[in-house]
């Protein structure tokens, strides 16, 4: 005979006893199978979890195996240079070929109304079999202020060197989009020895927000083949 506690008031009662002699209620001690006895036991010892993580082939690891699909993927590598993009065209009247390179912005300019929305800036450089070079910044909707019969400035920032002023001037076209930057030499040796650039000039109502170009991996063979 054991002594347990009534599972209605707590008071001291034997196993056995049919009602509990503090308050009287019947079966005050929920007996316990031997089954479960013995289950809880080896419970206690530990062996139930050895036993199923046996069976499971994880030596007791209770963890739940992550699926293929939930696993984090690698980092996709990306290729060096692969932001440019290379293209070249015959000219008709010369018979030579136009060779460009043109790389977007990384970072996007929110403007107001009526230019409203996000966008990118874009770099691009540009040369033909006459050695005409060009470089050229241009925006997809907007006003540069800076005209074809007029020079305007650029501020321009290779890498983190001290920012420098370029002069540009406007389309011959009249357009406000473009803006073509001056001493194209200088431009394109500082840039091939970087990795970024970062350009602005003042466009209405705007002020002079900056865009900022990943530069590295330019590679001349694909812009101009000799």
């Amino acid at each position: 005979m054991a002594i347990a506690k009534c599972r209605e008031c707590g008071a001291e009662v034997s196993d056995s006893a049919k009602t509990c002699p503090k308050c009287g209620v019947a079966k005050p001690v929920k007996k316990t199978s031997l089954i479960t006895k013995i289950f809880l036991g080896l419970l206690g010892l530990g062996l139930i979890s050895q036993f199923i993580g046996g069976n499971s082939g994880s030596k007791g690891s209770t963890s739940i195996p992550v699926s293929a699909s939930t696993k984090p993927n690698a980092a996709t590598p990306v290729l060096l240079g692969s932001q440019w993009s290379y293209s070249k065209e015959a000219e008709a009247m010369s018979k030579g070929t136009n060779y460009s390179a043109t790389v977007s912005s990384s970072n996007t300019v929110n403007f107001k109304f009526p230019y409203a929305g996000a966008q990118h800036a874009r770099l691009s450089l540009s040369s033909d079999t006459g050695n005409l070079n060009d470089v050229i910044f241009s925006i997809e909707k907007g006003q540069i202020l800076c005209r074809s019969y007029q020079d305007c400035t650029v501020l321009v920032q290779f890498d983190d060197e001290k920012e420098t002023f370029f002069t540009a001037a406007g389309s011959a076209d009249g357009s406000t989009e473009t803006a073509f930057i001056h001493n194209y030499g200088r431009f394109i040796k500082k840039m091939i020895k970087a990795k970024r650039v970062r350009i602005a000039t003042t466009i209405f109502q705007e002020g002079a927000p900056v865009f900022e170009f990943d530069v590295s991996g330019f590679d001349s063979k694909k812009y101009k083949p000799k």
